[in-house]
């Protein structure tokens, strides 16, 4: 098994080429590719001009140390502009290149790409956005949430608003105000489903 440090990164190497059979893709070559999306323009480029070249920098810190037991990392990133026409031309070019892992970027790429990960057997990762029923493998084994979903974030917003307004929110009114796109939407079930159990 691949370790390496805390991070998360040996374990998604394993479960690239392991689990799903792609050891042999890459080990006459002794390079890992990962497909990386960003958004360093676009409505959310305020996110990807700092995430991506922050992934970058720890990639390069990995292949300084010899990478993950002798292979090397390459990235390929490719700009979606949080569009998601660009995001399913770079799974495609990812695919075509040997990814197996690719960073997807934006909830409405993450959703437009769930089926298309599936099919094609390649490892997404989406942090902290994308699909929140990705939590569950059976539902999106190949979609994997690395950092808090929306649901999640929603669950802990109203859990922090319950404690700020004395421990009810009976009477209370909750004003939501987002995005009105994919990722705006996500936490909606939950608000709807806590709004009914906790009276607001």
């Amino acid at each position: 098994m691949v370790k390496l440090g805390r991070s998360g990164l040996g374990l998604a190497v394993v479960t690239a080429a392991l689990a799903f059979g792609a050891g042999g893709a890459f080990a006459q070559q002794k390079e890992l590719i990962f497909g990386l999306q960003c958004d360093r323009t676009g409505p959310t480029a305020n996110v990807g001009v700092n995430l991506c070249p922050g992934y970058h920098d720890y990639i390069d810190l990995v292949n300084s140390k010899g990478g993950v037991e002798g292979f090397k990392i390459k990235v390929i990133e490719v700009d979606n502009e949080y569009k998601v026409p660009p995001a399913m031309e770079a799974h495609e070019r990812f695919k075509k290149e040997g990814a197996v892992i690719e960073g997807v970027f934006g909830t409405p790429q993450t959703a437009a790409l769930n089926k298309k990960l599936e099919e094609d057997k390649l490892l997404g990762t989406s942090p902290g956005f994308g699909t929140a029923a990705a939590a569950d493998g059976k539902r999106f084994p190949y979609t994997f949430p690395i950092a808090a979903s929306y649901w999640s974030q929603a669950g802990a917003a109203l859990e922090f608003a319950k404690e700020r307004l004395g421990g009810s929110f009976k009477g209370k009114k909750i004003a939501y105000i987002f995005y009105d796109n994919p990722a705006g939407k996500e936490p909606l079930p939950i608000l709807e489903d806590v709004s009914k159990a906790e009276g607001f």
